[in-house]
């Protein structure tokens, strides 16, 4: 049975920033252009600090200010082929050599059920905000990490799907990795987070 839960970043956990971020502002004005525009092709790594508030700790992912999530080499030794697939691993380093990348998702899929969403309608039509999540399932059987349309900035995952290599959920929590929340939005037999 499928299941789609959106990503949240833990804040027990170290995060980073641009070290200059004024200058990452100027390359990178839009806050929208990490959700689906690809950069690889342009992307040079940029120094990062790592803040540190009193009780963090590391974790395996790592979140950022702009609303993708870093990931440290042990993250991408366990989950790279997912991330890969779905997305681009954007290199960053900090001033004393540690190397991070940066999860750009590029993954949009278009599979909301509207009838059945919970949602706000701006006056042009479009949708303002969904408050009760449906999907298709038969678009979600061969997905893993996607983002939704009206929803940019939300990261969704799978879990169910007929190979276990596909989810995401199911290999981060039997990893032991650290750094993210899954929270339930929809599921096939109805339950809602």
């Amino acid at each position: 049975m499928l299941s789609v839960y959106r990503i949240i970043m833990l804040g027990q956990y170290v995060s980073l920033i641009p070290r200059d971020y004024e200058a990452f502002r100027a390359t990178y004005p839009v806050m929208g252009t990490f959700h689906g525009t690809p950069l690889a092709h342009s992307w040079r790594s940029i120094e990062v600090k790592v803040l540190e508030e009193k009780g963090q700790v590391p974790g395996t992912f790592i979140a950022f200010t702009v609303g993708m999530f870093g990931c440290t080499r042990h993250a991408i030794d366990l989950f790279g082929d997912l991330l890969g697939a779905t997305g681009e691993l954007l290199p960053v380093h900090t001033r004393r050599g540690d190397s991070f990348w940066l999860y750009n998702p590029l993954r949009t899929l278009d599979a909301l059920d509207e009838p059945r969403l919970g949602y706000r309608r701006a006056s042009d039509g479009s949708i303002l905000g969904i408050s009760e999540y449906a999907f298709r399932p038969e678009l979600l059987r061969s997905e893993s990490l996607f983002r939704v349309p009206p929803s940019p900035g939300s990261l969704f995952v799978v879990a169910g799907q007929d190979d276990p290599r596909l989810d995401f959920k199911r290999r981060v929590e039997a990893s032991g990795a650290t750094g993210l929340r899954f929270d339930l939005m929809w599921s096939e037999d109805g339950r809602r987070g």
